[in-house]
Order: C-alpha cells, then structure tokens, then sequence
C-alpha cells in the first residue's frame, strides 16, 4: 500500500470515528425527547383522570349536602383513587425531569445534566 493511499485510508477511518460518535450522540439526544414525550403524556393523562375523579367527588359532596345522606364508602373509594393517581402523577414528573437531565458520558458513562459541556469525572467535552 502506497503513502497516498494509506493517507485515504487513514482519514476515511477518522471520520467514520467522528461520523459514529455524532450519530450515537443524536440517538440519546432522540431517547431523552422520547422518553420525555412519554412522561408528559402520561402525566397529561393523569391530570384529566384526576379532574374527571375530582367531579365524581364534587357530584358525590353536593348530593350530600343537597340530601342530608353521605355515601361516605364511595366518598371514601374517590379519596382513595385520588391519592393513587397523586402518586402515578410524583412518579411520571419525576420520570420527566430524569428524561431532561440524561446525558451520558460516553467515555466514562457517567450520567450527566443535560446541558453539561464537560464531563467532571473524565474530562471529556460535548
């Protein structure tokens, strides 16, 4: 093999390395704005689960008051379903700012906020 031609080979080498790195970048890039996308859906969905529990509960107080009679077991069931709802709703927002805040290092794998420009374990820079 001649010098020229190990030249070309060399630098097609090179910018397959680069070409590698930049498209697995772009694909955590496009896993963090999915798994975001996720969660705020699902968070989305249990808000409107939530309203929806939230009228029951005011449909159920205002025949109550308006009765004198409390369905306490179901006015009861409706706390219960809200406060499982408020815990799926931390859950989702906390899965959210997790999506917002991934980035891994791909030198030392360490889990970095997004936005980081240099890695403080390796000294790698974005």
């Amino acid at each position: 093999m001649n010098d020229k031609t190990k030249e070309i080979l060399d630098y097609v080498t090179k910018t397959a390395g680069v070409v590698t790195d930049y498209a697995g970048r772009a694909g955590k890039k496009i896993e963090t704005a999915v798994d975001s996308a996720k969660a705020k859906v699902e968070i989305f969905e249990i808000e409107n689960r939530m309203n929806e529990v939230y009228a029951r509960l005011g449909r159920l107080v205002y025949t109550a008051h308006s009765t004198g009679e409390a369905d306490t077991g179901a006015i009861d069931g409706v706390f219960a379903e809200l406060d499982t709802l408020k815990k799926k709703l931390i859950d989702a927002r906390s899965r959210e700012e997790k999506a917002k805040t991934k980035i891994v290092c791909p030198i030392c794998k360490k889990q970095l906020s997004y936005g980081t420009t240099e890695c403080p374990v390796c000294g790698h820079k974005f």
